[in-house]
């Protein structure tokens, strides 16, 4: 497979102008050096618990938040390659086309004074001039029937739905651009339990009907290992772990990995922190950000930067562990 994203030593940092950690020139990484390819047709897990970087990561793929260091290469529908950034501006007028995000709470992503077709076509006029207005409406209303949603539906404002309904509304209003790839940011996160399945399943079925590729992002390690080929687990705004998601289902290797799998069946990674330190500000680049709480940790762990490292011969697995890399 073709190499759809490729992220190299993603930084991002903010400036902290009060609270309890607040110094002058001081700042919190978010994101400490993260490294990240999505080939084309996979489905990428990312996994973590608040705080972790994983929104924050979503973001930045779509310049919403700009990176400090590192790259963002992407492999366009027509072949060529290019660096994202913010300051080429027709390169990311094509790429945010192609890449769609969908928010986690379509409530407060979908203005409640549209209605559903203006929802779902307008950011394309304006993108498009107003050209081909018939082609956009007609793909419009093929999305609604994509998701699952009627014709009848389109001249309905956003408070006429559930949450489902809108989560719904948000996909098609995605599908309009005829996007490769979906960066859905806990998508079923702030859904009925009995609604989310609905959801899921319908992620499924427009990855394989669209042939879409997806970064897929959740607190639950068991419904991100349902849903993607691989999985990401960050936390401290690093990589902690990478492998297939059978793979790291069946022997996960990484302390914080184990943590967060011996928890509480059924229980998400949300309600599991309570039982856990919580996470702080990273406010430096130095040693393992999950060394104060790590069972196994070292002194090495508190000075150096663990690197992430191929663990077994051909898993596709990679671990930042110095206990690791040592066993």
């Amino acid at each position: 497979m073709n190499e759809l994203l490729e992220v190299t030593n993603l930084t991002k940092s903010f400036q902290l102008h009060a609270g309890l950690f607040a110094q002058a020139d001081q700042r919190v990484y978010a994101l400490g050096g993260v490294d990240l390819t999505l080939r084309t047709g996979e489905t990428y897990g990312l996994v973590g618990e608040s705080g972790s970087g994983k929104t924050t990561l979503a973001r930045t793929l779509v310049q919403l938040e700009a990176h400090e260091r590192g790259t963002i290469r992407y492999l366009s529908s027509d072949g060529s390659a290019w660096e994202v950034r913010r300051g080429d501006r027709r390169n990311l007028e094509r790429y945010r086309q192609e890449v769609r995000y969908v928010f986690q709470d379509p409530s407060s992503s979908l203005d409640p004074r549209m209605t559903v077709g203006d929802l779902l076509t307008i950011g394309a006029r304006q993108r498009t001039r107003g050209k081909d207005r018939a082609g956009l409406v007609a793909r419009a209303r093929e999305g609604l029937d994509h998701v699952g949603l009627r014709a009848s539906d389109w001249d309905r404002r956003p408070s006429e739905f559930s949450g489902g309904q809108r989560q719904r509304i948000a996909l098609a209003r995605a599908l309009v651009t005829r996007p490769r790839l979906l960066i859905c940011d806990e998508v079923v996160s702030a859904l009925d339990v009995s609604v989310r399945g609905q959801i899921l399943e319908l992620l499924l079925d427009l990855k394989n009907r669209f042939g879409l590729s997806m970064v897929f992002i959740a607190h639950d390690l068991d419904v991100v290992a349902y849903m993607a080929d691989r999985v990401g687990v960050l936390y401290g705004g690093r990589m902690m772990e990478e492998a297939p998601s059978r793979l790291l289902v069946e022997k996960p290797l990484h302390p914080y990995t184990k943590l967060l799998f011996d928890s509480a069946p059924g229980a998400g990674i949300r309600s599991r922190e309570t039982s856990a330190q919580k996470l702080t500000p990273t406010r430096a680049l130095t040693g393992c950000p999950f060394a104060p709480r790590c069972p196994l940790v070292i002194d090495r762990c508190r000075t150096e930067i663990p690197l992430p490292r191929a663990v077994g011969p051909q898993s596709g697995r990679l671990v930042a562990c110095h206990r690791v890399e040592a066993e």
